[in-house]
């Protein structure tokens, strides 16, 4: 018997235009590991949502959908909120408690959980976790990926048998995401525990699933074991979701160089795998070392100057930022890297005047920034949070991107531009997450500043979304905006910066022009780097490769 069934279920939000899914039928044995992949707005989301009984969003809802035999909702409300357990995009979403060990312990109260029996698991799965040091910390004081960390265990703790993720690498750097992957891959090889996860972050994810889903427009295009699915995709010269794979996955299918046909055993998927394989290809697939061409940038007028900037959140709590110094220039985009917890947001909010450093100055075309009015900061500053929870104070879309602009003529041609028209009517907080984050970045254009400030602008956004983004930031740039973004998405920076930082430690580890950053990187570089590495050094990006091939 399946664990979970979903059978012909059709389903549409209130007052929305289109279906957010549209006949999907699935069958989920027990023991899976399911990735979900597709556009921002395919359903993802929503199809997650159909399978919490907590969970599932009011609207039109069709077909049926059964837990272990049962309808689900039929199945008790105990039953479903212990055996089917759910991490959210954003981890301040879950999190209610002000300690570690009171979050963890909260939900097992919450069922009813004796007392002995709490300290029993949390016992079992501290040690799991590796939380050991930071148990009786209080939440506040948590990285990003601790706190995602900290969600995940709280929900093994009622010993799932089915766990739901829904794009859980959104706000992790590369390291803590491959040691999220790694621990998804223990849950489910040592305990059985059916994992589905939406993402579309997939270089690190795609090698431990055993089954892809890939979803457009509501519907499930291809399913079937991971490399299948792959074949099926290369069999109909589909490229719409070529973008969707790990980069060693994209070479392999691109590449004109192939000694063998495609085959399901021969695709790699993991960086390992891709090395092996554009080591075998034949000479004329090997560009010279250091061949690669590279675009070098010239570098406008000072813009802003921070000197020995200090600041912490309290009194006696350490320096988040400890005497930075950093100079950025007119029209560039600069790429804030580093891991959670390293001060990269904190360093955005200094910039656009929403902290103030306890030391240090801020200097804006060499007056002081603090000089600066109010009005006049908002006409030179556009800044887009990583979180978006209090962002939009509008009913629609459309006020809200009619609010933000100068010139009301260029909201029609931004919502072209971003994909918006179809959601122009609905509520801001009814979108999904990628749609909200569009939305936020198409607010912050339309207000024309000189300096846009950006935190994390991929979260929850598509590959073909990543790739508008990144040319909206090059024709900001044409016209003299001047860019800097926090982001962990190394190949997205690779494409979109002219310099990237590195804060480590209060203060900027190394920075450099994008290309020589990234070829000086073990862990923050791109998969493509890792990959040709040895014969190529200098390409960051599959587009380089590309181009030597001469594949547009």
């Amino acid at each position: 018997m399946a664990l979970l069934e979903i059978n012909d279920v059709s389903f549409v939000y209130p007052d929305a235009e289109r279906p957010a899914l549209l006949g999907v039928s699935a069958v989920v044995e027990e023991g899976e590991f399911i990735v979900l992949g597709g556009p921002s707005g395919s359903g993802k989301s929503t199809l997650l949502r159909h399978m919490k009984k907590q969970l599932l969003p009011a609207g039109r809802r069709q077909g049926t959908i059964t837990y272990d035999g049962v309808a689900l909702d039929e199945q008790p409300d105990a039953r479903m909120a212990q055996e089917v357990g759910i991490v959210l995009q954003n981890p301040e979403s879950q999190i209610v408690m002000d300690t570690v060990w009171h979050e963890l312990v909260f939900a097992m109260e919450n069922i009813g959980i004796h007392p002995e029996d709490m300290h029993r698991r949390v016992a079992d799965i501290v040690p799991f976790f590796g939380m050991e040091t930071w148990l009786y910390q209080p939440v506040r004081q948590l990285s990003g990926g601790q706190k995602q960390w900290l969600n995940l265990a709280s929900v093994m703790l009622l010993h799932p048998r089915v766990l739901l993720l829904d794009e859980p690498f959104a706000q992790l750097d590369p390291v803590t995401v491959r040691a999220f992957v790694q621990l998804l891959q223990h849950i489910h090889q040592e305990l059985g525990i059916t994992i589905i996860v939406s993402e579309h972050r997939l270089e690190e994810l795609l090698p431990c699933a055993t089954r892809l889903m890939i979803m457009d427009c509501g519907s499930v295009m291809y399913d079937g074991p991971v490399r299948d699915s792959i074949c099926k995709m290369k069999a109909k010269e589909d490229k719409s979701f070529l973008p969707y794979l790990p980069s060693a996955t994209q070479l392999y299918l691109a590449c004109p160089y192939q000694v063998d046909d495609i085959s399901t055993e021969s695709i790699p998927l993991t960086v390992q795998e891709g090395k092996k394989w554009f080591a075998a290809l034949p000479a004329p697939a090997l560009p010279e070392k250091n061949k690669v061409p590279i675009r070098s940038e010239e570098a406008g007028e000072p813009l802003i100057w921070c000197e020995n900037i200090s600041f912490r959140y309290g009194k006696d709590a350490p320096d988040v930022l400890h005497r930075l110094s950093i100079t950025v220039y007119q029209g560039e985009c600069l790429v804030i890297m580093g891991g959670n917890g390293a001060g990269k947001s904190t360093f955005l909010q200094c910039i656009a005047g929403l902290v103030i450093p306890q030391r240090g100055t801020i200097k804006w075309q060499g007056q002081q920034r603090t000089s600066l009015s109010m009005k006049e900061r908002q006409g030179l500053i556009g800044y887009v949070p990583q979180n978006l929870f209090s962002y939009f104070i509008y009913d629609t879309v459309e006020q809200e991107l009619c609010h933000a602009a100068v010139d009301g003529s260029l909201v029609e041609e931004m919502m072209v531009r971003f994909g918006l028209r179809e959601v122009k009517g609905m509520h801001p907080y009814d979108c999904s997450g990628g749609q909200q984050q569009k939305i936020a970045l198409a607010c912050a254009l339309l207000a024309r500043p000189k300096l846009l400030l950006l935190d994390e602008p991929t979260k929850g956004i598509d590959p073909k979304a990543k790739q508008d983004v990144i040319q909206i930031i090059r024709t900001a740039r044409e016209e003299g905006m001047t860019v800097i973004l926090v982001t962990h998405d190394t190949e997205f920076a690779a494409q979109s910066a002219t310099r990237c930082a590195m804060l480590f430690d209060g203060g900027v580890a190394a920075i450099a022009p994008s290309r020589v950053f990234f070829t000086g990187q073990l862990f923050y570089t791109t998969a493509v780097n890792r990959i040709v590495r040895q014969h190529v050094p200098d390409a960051v990006t599959i587009k380089d490769i590309y181009a030597y091939w001469s594949i547009k």
